[in-house]
C-alpha cells in the first residue's frame, strides 16, 4: 500500500476544529481516504508529518501482506521499532510475515519542538482509564499529567453522534474536575480495510498510539492504559512489550498500569469520585452508559460487589446485579477468562465464598467448553475444508 498524500482542511463535524486526512493505495488498485478530526485545546499543534499514518496503517498491511511505501520521511527512531513491533507479531502470529516500510528517514530530535510539552493519557472512561487519572493527578502523582484524549470511532462508532455527545460531555467533565485538557479525536479507520486487521489482538494499540503521535507538539508522552498485569503476556493489541515500539523519537508511548492486575485497579477507585461518577466499561450497546448485563459489565459490578461500593458508582444500577448474573456470563475466550480468575482469586482471599462460588461455576463451565472445542476441532476443520469443494454442500460450510 501507498501513502500518496496528506491533507489538512476544515472540520466537517459539529465540535470538531481540524481534519487531517490520507489518502491510501492498495495493491488491488483501490483507494480509500482515511481520516481524523481534532478538536480542543490543542487542535492547532498537530503534526502533519507521515509518523502517525505509518502506525495507524501497520495492523492492516502486516494482516494483507501488503509493504508501506511513503515519499513523506519518516522518524528514523520509529521505523527502528516498527522492525521491532513486527518481529513480536510474527512470533505471536506465525502464519504472518513483517512487511516492508519504504521511506525516506529523518531524525524528529525534541529540540526541534519548539513549544514546551507534556503528558497526556488516553481516556474512555473504563477502569483502565481511571486507574491512570487516580494515579496521576492529586498529591502523590507518579506522572504530571496535563491533557485527556478521547476518540469517536474506537468503541462507539461514528453513526452514533448522540451518543458520543454524552461520552464528551462526561470527558469534559472528568478534565475540568481535575484541571485537565480535553481533547477529542474522530476518525473512520474502523471502516475502511483496518477492519480486516484483528482489533482486539493485533491493532488497537496501534491505532491509538497513531493518534497520540498526532499530539507530539503538544505531549512529549502519551499514555496508555494496561489491559493486562505482568506477568501475562498473552498476545493483545495494546502490550506492554508493543505499545513502547510505537515510539518516535519525539513521542514516547507508555504502557501504564501493568504491574497491577484489573481487580487492583479497580479498588484504587473505591474512592476517586471522578470515578464514582462517571465510570463507564460497557461495549455491549457501543453506547454511552452501562447495559449492567454484558460482560465487563457483570465483571466490574461483581468486583465492586466484592469490596461492598457497587452502589456507590452512579453508573451501574445496583439493584439489578446478582450473583447469578456472574455464575451465568459468557466467557469468550483467554483474555474473559483471565479477569473472572482474578475475581476469583481475589474473593478467596476476601474469604466471599458466594463470590468465589459464582466465578468458579462461570470458569467451570467455560473451560468445560473450550475442551470440547479442542477435540472437535480436528474434525470439523477437515470436514470443512471438504465440504467447501463438494457439490451441494459448499453453502453449508460457510
Amino acid at each position: 500500500m501507498e501513502i500518496t498524500k496528506i491533507n489538512e482542511s476544515k472540520s466537517q463535524l459539529e465540535g470538531f476544529t481540524k481534519r487531517l486526512e490520507c489518502s491510501v493505495e492498495y495493491h488491488d488498485g483501490q483507494f480509500e481516504d482515511i481520516w481524523v478530526e481534532i478538536g480542543g485545546p490543542n487542535a492547532g499543534n498537530v503534526t502533519n508529518s507521515v509518523d502517525p499514518w505509518v502506525v495507524m496503517l501497520l495492523p492492516v498491511a502486516f494482516t494483507l501482506g501488503e509493504p508501506i511505501e511513503t515519499s513523506e520521511a519518516i522518524d528514523q527512531t520509529l521505523l527502528q521499532n516498527l522492525r521491532s513491533l513486527q518481529e513480536i507479531w510474527s512470533f505471536w502470529y506465525p502464519k504472518f510475515s513483517p512487511i516492508e516500510i519504504t521511506a525516506n528517514t529523518t531524525n524528529r530530535f525534541p529540540s526541534s519542538v519548539k513549544n514546551k510539552r507534556s503528558t497526556a493519557s488516553f481516556f474512555s472512561g473504563g477502569v483502565d482509564s481511571f486507574h491512570i487519572l487516580a494515579n496521576c493527578t492529586g498529591p502523590g502523582r507518579v506522572i504530571d499529567l496535563t491533557g485527556l484524549i478521547t476518540v469517536w470511532g474506537f468503541d462507539v462508532p461514528l453513526s452514533k453522534p448522540n451518543e458520543f455527545s454524552i461520552v464528551r460531555n462526561s470527558c469534559d467533565d472528568v478534565a475540568a474536575s481535575l484541571s485537565l485538557e480535553s481533547n477529542v479525536v474522530a476518525t473512520n479507520i474502523r471502516s475502511t480495510r483496518f477492519g480486516r486487521a484483528n482489533w482486539g489482538g493485533l491493532s488497537h494499540g496501534c491505532a491509538l498510539a497513531s493518534v497520540g503521535l498526532l499530539f507530539s507538539p503538544t505531549y512529549e508522552k502519551v499514555l496508555i492504559g494496561s489491559t493486562h498485569q505482568i506477568p501475562d503476556f498473552q498476545p493483545w493489541g495494546s502490550h506492554v512489550i508493543t505499545d513502547p515500539l510505537c515510539s518516535s523519537s519525539v513521542c514516547q508511548i507508555v504502557h501504564f498500569g501493568a504491574t497491577e492486575n484489573r481487580v487492583d485497579k479497580t479498588r484504587s477507585l473505591i474512592n476517586f469520585d471522578p470515578a464514582r461518577r462517571h465510570l463507564r466499561v460497557c461495549w455491549k450497546e457501543q453506547a454511552a452508559g452501562n447495559c449492567g448485563k454484558c460482560s465487563k459489565c457483570v465483571r466490574t459490578m461483581s468486583t465492586l460487589h466484592l469490596f461492598g461500593n457497587l452502589n456507590e458508582f452512579r453508573t451501574f444500577d445496583s439493584s439489578k446485579f446478582s450473583l447469578n448474573m456472574l455464575a451465568e456470563v459468557v466467557l469468550h475466550n483467554k483474555n474473559d477468562e483471565s479477569f473472572i480468575c482474578e475475581i476469583n482469586n481475589e474473593a478467596k482471599i476476601l474469604g466471599d465464598l458466594a463470590i468465589h462460588e459464582a466465578a468458579t461455576v462461570a470458569l467451570s463451565r467455560y473451560r468445560r467448553e473450550e475442551r470440547f472445542r479442542r477435540l472437535l476441532k480436528p474434525i470439523l476443520l477437515p470436514l470443512n475444508r471438504l465440504l467447501r469443494h463438494a457439490p451441494y454442500f459448499w453453502r453449508f460450510a460457510k
